[in-house]
């Protein structure tokens, strides 16, 4: 063999680490296809250096043969002077034609390397047959390792004739920007692999996703060849740009006719002007800015109604609110007190000294000037800010033509309106006394936005006008709860032990066709023990006014709660938008 440091220009040496095998397997040998040439002809050499190793007789101790010069030349010679001593153990001698004692057809002890399992002997023939087989096995081994070897060396021989192979790594000029390399610069291409695996195809994968997901967004198209374009009403299948579905496999060809339905969906709308202006409806107010439409529930909030400015500073006035298409009322109105009657109305406070409702004597509801009702007398009906919507604008307005705020009139059936009246306010008392008169009535709200109250008068249980069911002031029983009080008379004592309404018992025995008394106390005296500014003197509780709760020429001072009270806005009115009214209102 040739070394590599020959000089056998013009060739150049050739590594054999760089030629691989490419004959067949040799499993004996551990030698594959595709193992370099080094790799091959180290196993080849090591493999024959064993066989030399072990068929050289020069390796085995003989001396207990007595054998200690003149010995085998070679391995055959070997075996036969080892075959001829087996036979002199076993008393055999070799006579031609005659076999003595049995043998060669004998028992003999074998080799441990020729030993089966427990077997430790055999027939002589049996194992000079079998030593004869393995020499012969090692023969044709070695002649075929020879074989090999004399390939390698030839192939080896071509390899260290071959030229030098280049190894060096290429390098290119990139074209593009691949991940930090800048196009235009020149890369190696392990550097530009790299670099394009770990910040170019890695991010990509994670963004894209996988062949699968790929697979599946191609897979989800929802349109077909047959379905018709917005823009002209033909099949898809007829625009030339679109890729149909035999040919529909990437996702380029998802993009492309994803483009083309974005393209027609865009020609349908632009031939359409469509007008992003928002309108807004009596529930939901709209507003388009910056592309983006915001809902809002039409809520106006809590606004004072109109007609109740004489309440004073600080005085919580009754108020309404707009939530959609629903007012929704709350607060305590109370009915203007006049000084005379049909006068104007005196400013309500509700504090103890000064001009205030509780303290007047006066029970004439305000006529005239801001703020006053309007009393129809013969249905018993008051109607506060004088027949005037109390509605404000803020909250609806009514439509011109028609004037109805409300698609009905609305009540609140039952209601108990509440006088109270101060008793006794001497300054020389230690406390004040006062008392609740009462009236029961209905409070309604109309079409036009009048808000007013109607008292039990006329005949009982029936509709003597369009706001409500009336009851007769001198048949219903509703007068048990309806105050009718004459100046100077005394205050009912409640609370006195002897006082009965409604459950005295019969008398005993029973009379039959008899009334039912009925046993009240009254406040007649009460005597002060602990004065202010003066000595103690004795004191009668009277009504200081006349009061009739059916009568309303007396109610001013009287004042309902409107909690609970709703209506409907009426649909013909501005403020509902995209109703469209072709009659009146009923």
């Amino acid at each position: 063999m040739k070394p590599l440091n020959l000089d056998n220009r013009p060739c150049s040496p050739v590594s054999s680490n760089c030629i691989v095998w490419q004959g067949p397997d040799i499993p004996c040998i551990k030698i594959c296809n595709g193992d370099t040439v080094s790799d091959v002809v180290f196993a080849l050499a090591t493999e024959l250096c064993t066989i030399l190793d072990q068929t050289n007789v020069s390796n085995y101790d003989l001396t207990c043969l007595g054998i200690t010069e003149c010995g085998p030349k070679d391995f055959q010679a070997l075996i036969q002077l080892l075959i001829d001593k087996i036979c002199e153990a076993q008393g055999i001698t070799n006579v031609p034609g005659k076999t003595l004692n049995g043998c060669p057809d004998c028992i003999v002890t074998v080799a441990p390397c020729f030993q089966v399992g427990n077997q430790v002997t055999m027939q002589l023939l049996d194992y000079v047959n079998m030593i004869a087989s393995k020499v012969c096995a090692l023969i044709d081994q070695i002649a075929v390792i020879n074989t090999q070897i004399t390939d390698i060396l030839i192939r080896l021989d071509d390899l260290e004739n071959a030229p030098v192979p280049d190894t060096e790594i290429p390098a290119f000029t990139l074209s593009c920007q691949i991940g930090s390399l800048g196009s235009g610069t020149t890369q190696f291409i392990n550097v530009t692999l790299q670099e394009f695996i770990n910040n170019v195809w890695c991010p990509f994968f994670a963004v894209l996703g996988s062949t699968q997901t790929l697979i599946d967004a191609v897979n989800a198209k929802c349109i077909s060849d047959s379905d018709l374009q917005l823009s002209t009403g033909t099949p898809y299948s007829t625009n030339a740009q679109w890729i149909d579905d035999a040919q529909y496999n990437t996702i380029a060809d998802a993009v492309n006719n994803l483009w083309v339905v974005v393209c027609d969906i865009y020609n349908y709308l632009d031939t359409l002007n469509i007008d992003l202006n928002v309108a807004d409806t009596n529930t939901i107010d709209l507003t388009y800015a910056s592309n983006i439409l915001t809902a809002n529930i039409v809520d106006t909030g809590w606004v004072n109604l109109n007609g109740f400015e004489f309440y004073d500073t600080g005085i919580g006035r009754p108020q309404c609110r707009r939530i959609g298409n629903v007012l929704h009322f709350r607060g305590t109105a109370i009915i203007p007190l006049a000084a005379t009657p049909g006068g104007t109305p005196l400013v309500y406070n509700n504090t103890a000294g000064g001009n205030t409702y509780i303290e007047r004597t006066d029970v004439a509801p305000a006529q005239t000037g801001a703020g006053s009702v309007e009393l129809d007398t013969s249905a018993g009906v008051s109607y506060w800010n004088s027949k005037v919507s109390v509605i404000p604008s803020s909250v609806v307005s009514p439509t011109a033509s028609f004037g109805f705020y409300l698609d009905n009139t609305y009540t609140k059936t039952y209601m108990t309106g509440i006088r109270v009246a101060l008793i006794s306010n001497s300054e020389n008392e230690l406390d004040l006394t006062s008392t609740a008169l009462t009236t029961i009535g209905v409070l309604f709200i109309t079409k036009e936005g009048y808000l007013g109250v109607s008292v039990v008068r006329d005949s009982e249980e029936t509709n003597v006008s369009p706001y409500g069911t009336y009851y007769s002031h001198n048949t219903s029983h509703l007068n048990y709860v309806i105050s009718h009080v004459v100046k100077d008379q005394f205050v009912p004592n409640f609370q006195a032990l002897s006082t009965i309404v409604h459950s005295s018992p019969l008398p005993s025995p029973p009379l039959t066709n008899s009334l039912q008394p009925l046993e009240i106390d009254f406040e007649q005296s009460f005597t002060w023990t602990v004065a202010r500014n003066a000595p103690t003197t004795p004191k009668n509780f009277v009504y200081n006014f006349d009061f009739n709760g059916n009568d309303v020429n007396s109610l001013g001072g009287v004042q309902y709660s409107l909690d609970g009270l709703t209506a409907f806005i009426n649909p013909c009115t501005l403020d509902i938008k995209g109703y469209v009214c072709n009659d009146l209102p009923v």
